[in-house]
């Protein structure tokens, strides 16, 4: 005698498993979408060596004439605009990943920050801002000499 398992057509029990997947992939992606959306600023890489600050942000697609660089204090900001190309119609797009339209960000420097000889560069779709450090910040080493009194 064979035993097998019955299966009425309609699965009730799977098919309210196929509609929740497809709820949790639906909210997956509008989440996804909607902090690439509210994140419209670059990331940026800040760190530290022996004599200043190096904060690197990538610019892809942003022109040196685009990007506003300011201190006030010990407040950097970076503004800026990254434009669609003009001869491309809004009509010929079929998909838009990449964020366009004006952008602020600003960061506290660190208070050994030497806010009026900070440096900007832009290379390659890269924009390197060099902040020294004051020299009261850095350590410096004394020598000491043997003296007979």
């Amino acid at each position: 005698m064979e035993i097998w398992t019955w299966r009425p057509t309609l699965d009730a029990l799977g098919e309210l498993q196929r509609q929740v997947d497809r709820l949790f992939d639906f909210t997956q992606d509008v989440s996804r979408q909607l902090y690439q959306a509210w994140r419209q600023f670059p990331a940026f890489n800040l760190y530290e060596t022996a004599g200043e600050f190096v904060l690197l942000a990538p610019m892809p697609g942003v022109q040196p004439e685009d990007l506003d660089v300011t201190v006030l204090g010990t407040s950097l900001t970076i503004k800026g605009e990254r434009r669609r190309p003009a001869d491309v119609p809004d009509e010929a797009y079929r998909r838009m990943e990449r964020w366009t339209g004006k952008w602020s960000r600003t960061v506290q420097l660190p208070e050994s920050a030497d806010a009026d000889k900070v440096s900007a560069l832009l290379d390659n779709g890269v924009l390197y801002l060099r902040i020294p450090k004051v020299a009261e910040g850095r350590p410096r080493q004394v020598q000491v000499k043997t003296s007979s009194f």
